[in-house]
């Protein structure tokens, strides 16, 4: 009887250690995840000039995934695989795409003029949305409706000459530099500031609207980025360098 105890303790330990291989890829796979989370996040933001001014105009990522191969139909038109004869099928089914397959690769990222076009539509409908809600919460008559859109207006003129002005020096063969490209996002910051002070001097009541949440930046037109199409390669060639 005392040899009969240890069958359950035996048959415990078997199955603790037949499960460490699935534990450690499970943890493989998650760590693996939160990489491609983390390369997915960092792409644009904050990665340099290029980056930096996307954000600000929000453009669409430089980038897509990859889409997964479709599997081929079944017999049943399902689309469901049957299992090979013979295998065993305590496996997990496969779910997607291997993770590496969703990495950027080289030659993937969209051109500008494809991040700008996408972006135009949603802006249109995003830009429209606030200033509606915009100018009703703030209770503008139609002179101060017009006076608003004066405001956005030459804030997307200002962003567009500084970038201009940016990309007309770096075809004249200046280099982009982390100070060049500081400098940039710093006047591009300013100009969105300005906006704010002109609100608040041609139209004050809007801060009595209960507006504290209102972005300026919403109204930032993504077409405002075309002077930065053709330079695309010396913005990201500056990028890479500077990253360690």
């Amino acid at each position: 009887m005392k040899s009969m105890a240890w069958i359950p303790v035996a048959l415990l330990a078997g199955l603790a250690l037949g499960g460490w291989p699935a534990r450690d890829k499970v943890r493989r796979l998650e760590a693996e995840a939160e990489q491609l989370r983390k390369e997915m996040k960092s792409r644009d933001r904050g990665a340099g000039a290029l980056g930096q001014v996307a954000q600000m105009i929000r453009l669409p990522d430089s980038g897509a995934a990859r889409p997964p191969k479709p599997a081929p139909p079944a017999a049943d038109g399902t689309g469901a695989q049957e299992p090979e004869a013979g295998a065993t099928t305590n496996a997990p089914a496969r779910r997607g795409p291997p993770l590496a397959a969703l990495r950027p690769r080289p030659g993937d990222e969209r051109s500008l003029r494809e991040r700008i076009d996408a972006g135009m539509d949603a802006w249109r409908v995003r830009s429209d949305i606030a200033r509606d809600t915009f100018v009703g919460k703030a209770g503008f008559d139609a002179a101060q409706a017009a006076q608003f859109d004066v405001l956005t207006q030459a804030m997307n003129l200002r962003i567009r000459d500084r970038l201009d002005l940016f990309a007309g020096e770096i075809r004249s063969g200046a280099e982009v530099t982390p100070e060049s490209g500081a400098k940039m996002i710093h006047d591009l910051s300013g100009i969105v500031v300005m906006t704010y002070g002109e609100l608040d001097r041609t139209l004050p009541s809007w801060r009595a609207a209960e507006m504290e949440r209102f972005d300026i930046g919403d109204f930032i037109d993504p077409s405002v980025a075309e002077p930065l199409i053709g330079i695309e390669d010396e913005l990201r060639r500056a990028d890479r360098g500077r990253r360690p």
